[in-house]
Formats: structure tokens, sequence, C-alpha cells
């Protein structure tokens, strides 16, 4: 299974694509790793939507997001557990962000 790496790293360099909708897909840690590094260095991206992370998926996300300039719109629908805290510090530190959307999100024991 090679995951989500194959497309991570097309995305990487695509100059067109602005939404990126992956609920419904079973990410595991590795498919999130390889988000995360995407979102580091993706300079178009502006929607992305997410479901079903793996536990602790949303941390890696999160730090990824702080720097992040481009993404506008962060959907996050049944994303297993999303610590509020790190929630928090991204929406702190992001200044790309002008919409968010939690449909089924579960807090973590610090949410």
């Amino acid at each position: 299974r090679n995951g989500f790496g194959p497309l991570a790293e097309a995305l990487k360099v695509n100059e067109k694509l602005t939404t990126l909708r992956l609920e419904g897909n079973e990410l595991r840690q590795n498919d999130i790793v390889a988000l995360a590094e995407l979102l580091k260095c993706n300079a178009v991206l502006t929607t992305l939507g997410l479901g079903d992370l793996a536990p602790g998926g949303f941390l890696s996300l999160a730090e990824a997001l702080k720097f992040n300039t481009t993404v506008a719109t962060l959907e996050l629908f049944g994303a297993g557990f999303a610590p509020s805290v790190a929630l928090a510090e991204l929406l702190k530190i992001n200044r790309s962000l002008t919409s968010l959307l939690l449909k089924h999100v579960q807090f973590g024991p610090s949410g």
C-alpha cells in the first residue's frame, strides 16, 4: 500500500489544484505525515477537507498549518481526536485561515 505519499509528492509541485477534500478516506499516520509535508511547501491549496484521521494525526497537521500561508478553509469531518489546545495554537499563529468547519469532531482529553 503506497497510501497518500505519491499523491502528496505530486501536489508539492502542482500549481493549479486549490481544493483537496479527503473526507471519507482513511488516512494513516504515514499519510498524515506526507500531507503535513505537502502543506509546508504547497503555495496554491486554499481549501482542505479531512475526515477519519489516525490517532494523533491532527497534531502533525496543526504544526504544518501554523505556518501555511495559503489554506484559507479547513474542514474536519469526524476527524477522530482533535486536541483543542493544538487547534487553539494553530488559530493563534496561522494568518491565512478564514473559515473553519468542525463536524462530528471529538476533542481530546484536554479539549
